[in-house]
């Protein structure tokens, strides 16, 4: 079996920590009012629990994400730029 090279790595965990981020949103984004109509009238200390319990983790997810692909993007264009043959031709392998 083939291992999977750092390129592919790093996409698939940035792809996967940005779903993750996504979900996260998303999960604040109803949680937020529902939190708020159970006491509207008072200071809810739930709404800071909920900014906290998704929020770190979703500033945690994207940062994550971003760094994966920009690592993946740079480890693409190092390969294919500087990658050389016998040949001296940049970009190509020989098989």
């Amino acid at each position: 079996m083939r291992s999977m090279g750092f390129t592919k790595a790093a996409f698939w965990v940035g792809v996967a920590s940005s779903a993750m981020s996504v979900v996260l949103y998303i999960a604040l984004k109803v949680m937020t009012p529902w939190a708020q109509s159970q006491n509207p009238s008072e200071r809810n200390l739930g709404l800071a629990a909920l900014g906290i319990i998704f929020g770190v983790p979703l500033r945690f997810c994207a940062a994550a994400a971003v760094l994966c692909l920009l690592a993946s993007a740079a480890a693409f264009a190092y390969r294919r730029m500087f990658r050389r043959d016998h040949s001296g031709q940049p970009g190509r392998t020989a098989s």
